[in-house]
């Protein structure tokens, strides 16, 4: 993928995985659209930018299709095609409940972000992606509890899960004649803000060699998948293939029949 020249957007960008991202991504010399709803921590981020002259800052709460398109607005006249949008933005949720105790509003909010949230980003910024006149890619970022549930994540684990369904669902739909490509990022344990509160609950934070990566390494991750094609999944922590592995041969030992 070409960086020079080009922009991106990156909702989520005030912190995590966002945060790393846009730095990384500016370093490699794209015009980096920085969008989240907390504008101190996003003007952190882009002052922590190598060229915080090339980008943009997008303040918006990504579950509200009206803010979002508001935003996208200001691209239209960016002079930088815009080929990369990276749905980073996303909460944790109640987590110390069991899922049946997590009432309907919290539910809600919970799909509203990790779900609706890359689905308004999807529909305000596809027009752009698609009028750049070239190869452009979405990643929207999941997790691996998207693919293999947990305890104590249920509405979490539950959004991250229809995140791979639409993924795949608009990967298929936009099919292969198209200049934009969908890719998946399905990372593990990452060390950052929004699960400080569920890693301190379980004793001191792990460090990596107990699978816990920093957010850094995973944004590294990502764009080493984005530059190679991108292919349709990124996985990012070596010690999730064998919760995969489990999990796909009871699916298939069950289908055996």
């Amino acid at each position: 993928m070409e960086y020079e020249d080009h922009a991106g957007v990156v909702t989520g960008a005030g912190s995590g995985i966002g945060r790393a991202l846009s730095q990384q991504l500016n370093e490699r010399g794209m015009h980096v659209a920085l969008l989240d709803v907390d504008e101190e921590r996003l003007r952190e981020t882009r002052n922590g930018l190598p060229d915080p002259s090339r980008s943009t800052m997008l303040v918006a709460d990504v579950s509200d299709p009206a803010q979002v398109s508001s935003v996208a607005a200001r691209l239209v006249d960016l002079r930088d095609p815009l080929t990369l949008l990276v749905n980073c933005a996303a909460v944790l949720g109640p987590w110390a409940k069991p899922t049946l105790a997590v009432d309907a509003d919290q539910w809600r909010r919970v799909f509203d972000i990790n779900v609706l949230g890359p689905l308004n980003c999807v529909r305000a910024f596809l027009p752009l992606l698609e009028g750049a006149g070239e190869s452009a890619v979405i990643v929207n970022v999941a997790s691996i509890s998207g693919m293999v549930a947990e305890g104590r994540l249920g509405p979490y684990a539950a959004s991250k899960h229809a995140l791979v369904s639409l993924s795949e669902t608009l990967a298929i739909e936009l099919g292969d004649s198209s200049l934009v490509q969908v890719s998946l990022a399905c990372p593990g344990g990452v060390a950052t803000n929004l699960n400080r509160e569920l890693r301190e609950s379980r004793g001191p934070v792990r460090t990596s060699a107990d699978h816990w990566l920093t957010a850094d390494d995973v944004a590294s991750t990502i764009l080493e998948g984005v530059d190679d094609g991108p292919p349709p999944y990124i996985f990012t922590h070596p010690a999730t293939v064998p919760r995969l592995q489990a999990y796909f041969d009871a699916v298939l030992a069950a289908a055996d029949i």
